[in-house]
C-alpha cells in the first residue's frame, strides 16, 4: 500500500515536472520573442533619432543659407544702366543695328517687343505684351524710348 501511494506520488511529480518544463519552454520563447521584438523597437527608435536628427541638421542649414542669401542680397550691387558685367557685353542687334538703351528693360525684351511690332504693326501694347510676352508698360516704355530716338529701328 504505501509502495502504491509512493508510486502515486512519484507519477503526480513526474506529471508535474513535465507541466513546469512545458511552462518553462513557453516562458522561455515568450521571452526570446520579447527580445527580438524590444530590439527591432530599439532598432527603429534609433532610426527615427537619426531621421530627427537628420532633418533638424538640414534645418539648420537651410537656415543658414537663407541667412547667408539674405545676407549676400543686401551686399549686391545695383544694376547700373549699361549694366554691371566688366566685360563689354555682345550689342543686342534688331535689323542690323544695335537696340536702344530703354531704362529697367533688357537689350533681348527691346529686341522681342520691336519685333513683335514690326510682325504685327496694327496690334495694341496689350497684343504686343502678350506676343512677347512681358507687361503693357514695358512695351509703352520701349516703344515711347524708341520713338524718342527717332533715329532708332522705329518701324
Amino acid at each position: 500500500m504505501e509502495t502504491g501511494r509512493a508510486a502515486r506520488t512519484q507519477g503526480q511529480l513526474d506529471a508535474a515536472g513535465v507541466e513546469w518544463q512545458h511552462r518553462l519552454q513557453a516562458a522561455e520563447t515568450a521571452l526570446g520573442q520579447a527580445r527580438r521584438e524590444l530590439s527591432e523597437q530599439q532598432h527603429a527608435r534609433h532610426r527615427a533619432e537619426a531621421l530627427v536628427e537628420a532633418a533638424r541638421q538640414e534645418a539648420a542649414d537651410l537656415r543658414t543659407a537663407l541667412a547667408q542669401a539674405a545676407a549676400d542680397a543686401g551686399r549686391r550691387p545695383r544694376r547700373t544702366p549699361a549694366g554691371s558685367s566688366t566685360k563689354p557685353a555682345e550689342p543686342v542687334l534688331f535689323e542690323g543695328a544695335p537696340v536702344p538703351h530703354v531704362d529697367r528693360v533688357s537689350p533681348e525684351t527691346v529686341r522681342a517687343v520691336l519685333q513683335a511690332r514690326k510682325d504685327h504693326p496694327d496690334a495694341t501694347q496689350k497684343d504686343l505684351a502678350v506676343k512677347v510676352p512681358t507687361s503693357e508698360r514695358t512695351v509703352r516704355t520701349v516703344l515711347t524710348a524708341v520713338a524718342a530716338t527717332k533715329d532708332g529701328p522705329a518701324s
